[in-house]
Formats: structure tokens, sequence, C-alpha cells
């Protein structure tokens, strides 16, 4: 076990109270032995201390850490991320509403060993009942950083997921300031980009992680205020110069930008309330995006159009038979 490099796995939680339990004893149950799991208690007001605390009685590799205040997610984060033992070689986050299958860590610090210029590793993950992450075709096992970027941001490949679904090597992670934009809902995403600007990108071609969505969780947040595409966009102006000639992103800026005017539309008919616009006209204005309210409306309407005419096809369609109430009397 000594020979083999050491992982510090992270779980900074609130509340966590429900699904805490699942969380640890898939980090115990790791085929890979040689790792220091830190949970960081975020102020909780349930039994998530207790539990914690349960289990690091009965495994002195398992550490409990307390924030000295209230904090966002995204800063308990970059909190966490003081709390990596200096020795470790590689860091895994796993949120406490998820969970890592048993060949996890062992699986992803293998191709990290293997391919030394890989400074993020991903594999396929369980999304609900769902199995994500696509794109690479397999037995692909490292890629470089600039062909997985410019291929996520052209839809080719979707691989990121959230922190669970990833790990990192410690030395791809900047030490010079916080790791995670703390004024990105999508700070996971963007740590990515910056990995991928400068390292390569590895991958295990079986499903290790397990992410669980709820309401009240970040995921949620997002799908209610409509972020994904801004999101994505948002890293196109901060990383596409990493990964595009500058003729290539300009033309991939106006392709992005007539892709939000739809999907900004599609937003405020099925979301539609102040906070959501609040928070797209916060988040265009820190990246210089100014669009045209006529443009929006013009989106708006011809999806209204668009989704009547579907309607009426729809309609057409069903009704060239009989009911099937009817039809199998």
């Amino acid at each position: 076990m000594e020979e083999l490099p050491l992982i510090t796995i992270l779980t900074p939680v609130y509340n966590g109270e429900s699904c805490l339990r699942n969380c640890i004893e898939s980090v115990i149950n790791q085929s890979y032995k040689n790792w220091v799991y830190v949970i960081i208690d975020n102020q909780s007001t349930d039994k998530t201390k207790e539990i914690a605390q349960s289990y690091a009685d009965n495994d002195s590799r398992i550490v409990i850490k307390k924030t000295p205040n209230f904090i966002t997610s995204v800063q308990n984060h970059n909190f966490s991320l003081q709390q990596v033992a200096p020795d470790s070689k590689y860091i895994k986050i796993v949120h406490a509403d998820d969970w890592i299958f048993p060949e996890c860590i062992e699986k992803m610090v293998e191709i990290g060993e293997n391919f030394p210029r890989v400074g993020l590793i991903g594999s396929y993950r369980l999304d609900g009942k769902n199995v994500g992450h696509n794109g690479l075709p397999h037995p692909s096992e490292t890629t470089s950083g600039k062909e997985i970027g410019r291929g996520v941001f052209l839809a080719k490949y979707e691989l990121f997921g959230n922190p669970t679904s990833t790990m990192f090597r410690r030395a791809a992670i900047s030490r010079d300031r916080d790791f995670f934009n703390e004024n990105n809902i999508h700070y996971d995403t963007e740590a990515c980009f910056q990995v991928l600007s400068e390292w390569d990108f590895g991958f295990v071609h079986q499903v290790l992680t397990k992410t669980t969505r709820h309401e009240g969780s970040i995921t949620s947040k997002i799908d209610n205020l409509n972020t994904r595409f801004l999101g994505s966009l948002t890293c196109l102006y901060h990383f596409g110069e990493k990964f595009f000639s500058q003729e290539e992103l300009t033309r991939l800026k106006k392709r992005y930008r007539a892709t939000y005017y739809h999907r900004y539309a599609k937003g405020i008919l099925k979301h539609y309330n102040a906070d959501m616009v609040k928070y797209h006209k916060n988040e265009r204005k820190k990246i210089g995006l100014k669009i045209s309210r006529l443009r929006v409306l013009l989106n708006i309407v011809g999806i209204i159009i668009e989704t009547l005419i579907d309607e009426k096809k729809w309609k057409k369609k069903l009704f060239k038979h009989p009911p099937l109430s009817q039809e199998f009397e």
C-alpha cells in the first residue's frame, strides 16, 4: 500500500443526514485502500456531524472538518481543497448525495499513473437511471486536453458531469488562488476547462460514479434558472482562445449567441421567474454580452408557432385511426 499514491477524497456537506451514510460507505468499500477521506461539515443543523463521526471513530483514515461559519457550496469546495493531505497525488470529490462504485478510485488512479500528462480523469456515470457521458470511442484512455475542450464546446463530447464524476491530479490544480470560481454556478465545468487548457484528459470506459438529483440541489437550481447553455457560453468567452484560433472563436461565438437566444426564449416560456431573468442579466453583463429584446421576442413567437404546428401534425396523425379503446373492443 505504501507504494501506491495517496488519494485525498473530499465530501463537502450541509445537512446530509438522509444520504451521507451511503456516500461514506461507498468510499470505505473502495478496492483501492491508500486514501485519506475528509468530510467537511458546513455548519449542518441535522445529524450530519454525528453520522460522520461514527465512521471516523472506526477508521483513522476518515477526518472530520468543520467550516468556521456557514458558506456557499462553491466556497465549501474551495475550503475543502485546503484540507487536502500534503503528500496526496490525486484529489477526488464525492458529493454527499452521490456515491462511487468499488473500483472507482483504483481505475482512475491507474489511468493517472499510466499517463503522467493526464490532469483530469473521468468515466461513465449513472445519472439517476441513465448512463451518462459519451463521445470518446472505446478503448481510448487518454486524449489531448485541447481536443477534449474543442469537442465539448462543439457538442461532440459530454464528459464532465459534476465533481463526483471526475478526479484531479493535484499538480493540475492552481494553488495561487481559489480553484473553483465562486462567481460561476457552473464552477465545476469551468474548472475542467481550466485544467484541460494545460493537461490531457483520461477516461475509464466503465460506470464508476452515481449522481443523484433532488429538489434543492445545485442541479435543481441550474434547471430552474435555465443556466446550462449560458454556462457553456460563459466558459467559451473565458477559455475559448485556449482551444480555438481567433477566426474559429469568432465564428463559434456567433453560433453560440444565436443558440443562446433560442435557449433563453425557451427558458422564459418554461421557467419564467424574476430570479431567472435577473441571473441571466447579471451573467451576460460579466462577459459583456448585450442582447436584443426584439430578437428574444421573435424567438419566443417562433417557438410558439413551431409548437402549434407540431401539435397539429401530432393530432392529425393520431386521428387517422379510431381511438385504441374502440379499435380493440
